[in-house]
């Protein structure tokens, strides 16, 4: 029943009942809808009689009204009104957008401002237990965190003890310590900035 009325317009509810639509450019119309024909009523204008040329259209070779669910659009001569809304219909419903989070997966992008490519890009995983994992660049780790509002504090580092050479071990250490030293933070929908309490920015992630 609810996709019925959804497809349908409001001439097959109600024939005789008026259908006011309401314009975005500010027009108002009426409509009725007797038997193979639709009525149309716009203000200081005679009352239009256009027969019915399919089941959401009427015309009278020169003026056209087409339906669409709860909307109508109207066109005669050089008048020509779109997207017009039955008044009655229900609002349409907006689409929440979801609320940003921390709960996810990170690739980290930057330190201290510097750009990080390794080959196999460190990551922080940060579950909704207060738990975060990841890999550092040479080793794997495992830590908590705790937050309060835009507070970040990212406690109880341990990882695995593998030596590695070159930029692997140098983003590690890097990365270590800038968590240790992460006492907030600032989210958008694909970025996490790691700050220092002064709120400089340590690191830079992007959602994976």
């Amino acid at each position: 029943m609810k996709l019925l009325l959804v497809l349908l317009p409001s001439l097959l509810l109600a024939a005789h009942k008026p259908v006011r639509y309401n314009c975005p450019g500010g027009q108002t119309f009426e409509v009725t809808y007797p038997a193979n024909r639709a009525e149309v009523t716009i203000p200081g204008k005679p009352r239009l009689k256009l027969p019915s040329i399919s089941t959401f259209s009427f015309s009278d070779g020169f003026s056209l009204l087409s339906i669409k669910g709860p909307e109508a659009t109207f066109a005669s001569g050089v008048i020509t009104f779109s997207n017009c809304l039955d008044v009655a219909a229900p609002a349409p419903t907006k689409l929440m957008t979801p609320p940003l989070s921390l709960i996810g997966k990170w690739e980290l992008s930057s330190l201290a401002g510097q750009p990080v490519t390794l080959t196999r890009p460190a990551t922080l995983n940060l579950s909704a237990d207060g738990g975060a994992a990841g890999f550092a660049g040479c080793n794997s780790y495992t830590s908590g965190y705790t937050t309060s509002g835009s507070a970040l504090s990212v406690t109880s580092i341990v990882s695995t003890k593998m030596a590695c050479e070159g930029d692997r071990m140098k983003v590690e250490v890097a990365l270590f310590r800038a968590l240790g030293k992460t006492a907030s933070f600032a989210l958008d929908a694909t970025t996490l900035t790691l700050r220092d309490a002064a709120g400089q920015p340590l690191a830079t992630l992007r959602k994976i």
